[in-house]
């Protein structure tokens, strides 16, 4: 990839950690389109489970991933072994403020492994571009402070998240829910568009919170959290929502005992 970097190509990076999906693929089809190279990383990252039951359940087809790498016509598929980032590494990349909260109070160190394992993968491959999806939104937010903080010359491309017909967000982790889970799981979705629909038109966020937990709770969804955030500054947003200011509506939720996430932009 220097080789190419050196010729003024177009090199994209997408960050996976295997178990590829249908958004997997998007985020691959679009790296294709844009990029002259593309390179995808499979690499499951203890650094960002906050248990060792979490991390040795996490799906590992390689064998089916890498057949999905071929067909899409992927040029380089980076499978590192462990050793390339050793867990007991004395250096890591820390977020103090939004990686503490949501998805970094469930899962405490999260972000810190996201953040440290990226940054690695950014000094070895040295893409020109790197594609993630929405789905996983806090995130997104914190690889563009780490791009603009460490300033590595690399364009963040965001992807809107890809469903199922169900309307649920794909993920690897709805490959470890009961086909009764996968039904019940696609409720987060119509939840928070639900509450997306009426705010839009104005409205509290207090209010459209309590309507969205309401919903979850009639369909027996366990809300870890639901919270309305300016995308800007990642702030909470606290006062009436002025229509056209498209905060955004994220949820995390636990069904089957598996940690989900997804959220939805207040048209």
């Amino acid at each position: 990839m220097a080789g190419a970097r050196r010729r003024r190509r177009r090199v994209g990076l997408v960050p996976t950690m295997g178990a590829l999906h249908a958004g997997h693929e998007t985020l691959i089809r679009e790296s294709l389109h844009r990029c002259d190279r593309t390179v995808v990383s499979i690499y499951v990252n203890p650094l960002q489970f906050d248990s060792a039951a979490d991390f040795g359940r996490y799906p590992r087809p390689l064998r089916r991933d890498l057949a999905v790498l071929r067909r899409l016509g992927v040029d380089v598929a980076y499978c590192p072994k462990p050793s390339v980032f050793p867990a007991g590494c004395a250096l890591r990349v820390t977020e103090p403020r939004v990686s503490e909260i949501l998805e970094g109070r469930v899962r405490p160190g999260h972000f810190e492994g996201v953040l440290t394992i990226v940054a690695k993968l950014f000094l070895q491959v040295r893409p020109t571009h790197v594609f993630f999806g929405e789905k996983d939104f806090q995130q997104l937010w914190l690889i563009r402070r780490l791009l603009r903080e460490f300033r590595f010359g690399i364009e963040l491309v965001a992807v809107p998240t890809v469903r199922e017909p169900s309307g649920l967000a794909c993920s690897s982790r709805n490959e470890l829910l009961s086909a009764r889970g996968r039904r019940r799981a696609a409720e987060i979705y119509h939840a928070l568009s639900s509450a997306a629909r009426r705010a839009g038109s104005g409205g509290r966020p207090v209010s459209i919170v309590a309507q969205v937990r309401r919903r979850l709770m009639e369909k027996k969804i366990r809300p870890e959290y639901i919270v309305l955030v300016d995308p800007v500054d990642f702030t909470p947003a606290r006062r009436l929502i002025r229509p056209g200011a498209r905060p955004r509506l994220l949820a995390g939720c636990r069904i089957d005992g598996i940690h989900l996430i997804d959220n939805i932009s207040i048209p």
